[in-house]
């Protein structure tokens, strides 16, 4: 038999070399970012974002959590917050809407992909880019022409006009203002910066040859609650999704994405029905 020397032994530990995981940054000014689990809806009426915004509320003020800024999409979140405890914070977040999300659709299983994503920002500047990028979410995925006519996210705490009392994000979560009352002087500037955001966004988007549906999500996700008829996606039986599926295509050309996404099948089965 062959001996291997130890130089080559220890040539080979070092491949196996486990690669150490950085710990999460757990205090700071932290853009935290999660999505539906198989990136499916998370969010299918004003209810489900209201109980949102209230265990968003209720965990940051269990955990030691300012919550600067949020937007919330259909199948994603993002908050930007600042903190001395996140972990904690995101979790008690995310199990408490989960445990009362799954209750309320009458069904079990994880709803959030985990891990979810967070990202330090250690100066000003990176700070206001990630709270103008959450609010412009909603411009770059062309739901809106202009963030007030978004009412999930925390555009509406700033610089407060008219009816803003009744917009559900001041309404059930404090929001804190300091940062951007302190790089604004008024509602115009703010505006501004948020539009040039959105131009960014977009303009990388175009850039990177990235195909746009021809019809926005919450356009697709209005067609089907109306297709639904106050019937959960949950309970239909396989002749009732099919059909669900095959009139989001046909009648208003939705995406095997968009689809996927807010009835919670898969790609490749809607892909398959369609055809």
């Amino acid at each position: 038999m062959k001996r291997i020397s130890k130089s080559a032994q220890n040539s080979g530990k070092a491949g196996r070399r486990k690669v150490v995981k950085q710990k999460r940054v757990q205090e700071g000014s932290i853009h935290v970012y999660f999505r539906g689990n198989g990136r499916f809806n998370v969010f299918y009426d004003d209810y489900d974002k209201i109980e949102f915004l209230k265990k968003c509320n209720s965990a940051a003020e269990k955990h030691n959590t300012s919550i600067e800024q949020i937007v919330l999409m259909d199948n994603h979140v993002h908050i930007h917050v600042n903190t001395k405890s996140l972990t904690p914070f995101v979790y008690n977040l995310i199990h408490g809407y989960s445990f009362w999300y799954n209750r309320k659709h009458g069904i079990s299983g994880k709803l959030f992909e985990s891990p979810f994503n967070s990202s330090q920002k250690n100066s000003a500047d990176w700070v206001l880019k990630s709270m103008l990028y959450i609010l412009q979410n909603p411009l770059s995925a062309r739901i809106c022409k202009h963030p007030k006519e978004y009412a999930w996210s925390s555009y509406h705490s700033y610089f407060t006009r008219g009816n803003a009392k009744s917009n559900p994000v001041i309404k059930h979560l404090n929001i804190d203002k300091t940062f951007i009352y302190n790089h604004f002087n008024d509602l115009q500037d703010f505006e501004r910066a948020i539009f040039e955001e959105a131009a960014n966004i977009m303009e990388v988007k175009e850039t990177e040859n990235k195909k746009w549906e021809t019809i926005p999500d919450a356009e697709v996700v209005r067609f089907a609650n109306i297709k639904l008829n106050g019937r959960s996606v949950f309970h239909l039986n396989n002749d009732e999704i099919n059909l669900i599926i095959l009139e989001l295509r046909n009648e208003i050309g939705a995406s095997y994405r968009q689809i996927s996404s807010i009835l919670h099948q898969s790609f490749a089965y809607v892909k398959r029905v369609c055809r």
